[in-house]
C-alpha cells in the first residue's frame, strides 16, 4: 500500500475510480430528477439552465441523472466481463501450463489461432449473432476477453511449475489438484490483480463501441456508450449530449489505466526498490 500510495497517477486514478463508484452508489438512494422522463418544455436546455447541472438530452431528460445511473451499467459490465475472462482464462492457463503434453498444446494452438483476430472484430461477430442487449454485450466482449488471460497465466505457470517448492510438494504426495490450489494459484494472485485492473478498461471501452454501434444495450437504458450514440446527430447545437458522458467514460477508463500501472509497479517486487 505504501508503494501505491507513492504512485502519483496512480493515487489520481484511484480517487477517479473512486468517485465514479461513488457516483454509481448515490443513483441508487437519489439522482436530481427521474433519469427516464421526458420533458418537452426543457428539451436540450444548456448546462446549468432550468435547474439542470449538465444540461437536457433531446428529450428533456436530465443529463446528469442519466449519466449517475448509467454508471451502473458502464461498472457492471467491466467487473463482470473481467471476472469471467479471469476464471475461463486462468483456468485454461494454469491447467494447460501445468499439465503440459498433448492438452496444452491443443490449448496452445487454439489460442494462436482466435488471437489471430482483434478483441473487437471478433466480439461484434458475436454481438451481432445475439439479440441485442445487456446479457449480449457481457457475452461477446467476454467471450474475447479470455484470451489474453490464458496465455498470460499459461506463461507465468511454467515458471512457477519449475520451481523447487512444487518439486518438494510432489515429492511428498501431493496430487496435481492440491498443488496447483495451494501452490501454483496463490503465486499467481499478484499478476492476476494487475492485469485484471489493465484490462477492464478496455472491457468497458469494447462494451461501449458495441453499444455505440447499435448491437449493444439498446435505448432507454443511459448506457454511456449508447448514450454518446444518442447525441451524436444533435453536436452541432447541443454538444453537451454526447461530450458529458464521453468525458466521464475517458475519465474512468484513464483512471482504471493509471491505477493498473500503479498496482504493476507494486506489486513487481523488481520494482520494490525504485518505489
Amino acid at each position: 500500500m505504501r508503494r501505491l500510495f507513492r504512485h502519483k497517477l496512480g493515487v489520481l486514478g484511484l480517487v477517479t475510480v473512486m468517485l465514479v463508484i461513488a457516483l454509481t452508489i448515490t443513483s441508487f438512494f437519489w439522482t436530481p430528477f427521474d433519469p427516464f422522463k421526458q420533458d418537452y418544455s426543457v428539451v436540450m436546455v444548456k448546462p446549468g439552465t432550468h435547474g439542470h447541472l449538465l444540461g437536457t438530452d433531446q428529450l428533456g431528460r436530465d443529463m446528469l441523472s442519466r449519466i449517475m445511473y448509467g454508471a451502473r451499467y458502464t461498472l457492471f459490465i467491466g467487473l463482470v466481463i473481467t471476472l469471467l475472462a479471469v476464471v475461463v482464462g486462468t483456468f485454461l492457463g494454469v491447467t494447460s501450463g501445468y499439465l503440459g503434453g498433448v492438452y496444452d498444446m491443443a490449448v496452445s494452438r487454439f489460442l494462436d489461432v482466435i488471437m489471430a483476430m482483434p478483441d473487437i472484430i471478433l466480439a461484434l461477430a458475436i454481438a451481432a449473432t445475439l439479440k441485442p442487449g445487456l446479457i449480449s454485450v457481457i457475452a461477446s466482449v467476454g467471450a474475447v476477453g479470455w484470451r489474453g488471460f490464458a496465455r498470460l497465466v499459461r506463461a507465468e505457470t511454467l515458471k512457477i511449475k519449475e520451481q523447487q517448492y512444487i518439486e518438494a510438494a510432489a515429492a511428498y504426495g501431493s496430487g496435481t489438484g492440491r498443488i496447483i490450489l495451494k501452490h501454483v494459484l496463490p503465486n499467481l494472485i499478484p499478476t492476476i490483480i494487475v492485469y485484471s485492473s489493465l484490462y477492464t478498461p478496455v472491457a468497458i471501452l469494447v462494451a461501449a463501441a458495441l453499444s455505440f454501434l447499435g448491437i449493444g444495450l439498446q435505448p432507454p437504458s443511459p448506457e454511456w456508450g449508447l448514450f454518446i450514440s444518442s447525441g451524436r446527430t444533435y453536436l452541432s447545437f447541443a454538444w453537451w449530449i454526447s461530450t458529458l458522458p464521453g468525458i466521464f467514460l475517458m475519465l474512468l477508463i484513464l483512471g482504471l489505466n493509471f491505477l493498473g500501472d500503479a498496482l504493476r509497479d507494486a506489486l513487481d517486487p523488481r520494482l520494490r526498490g525504485v518505489l
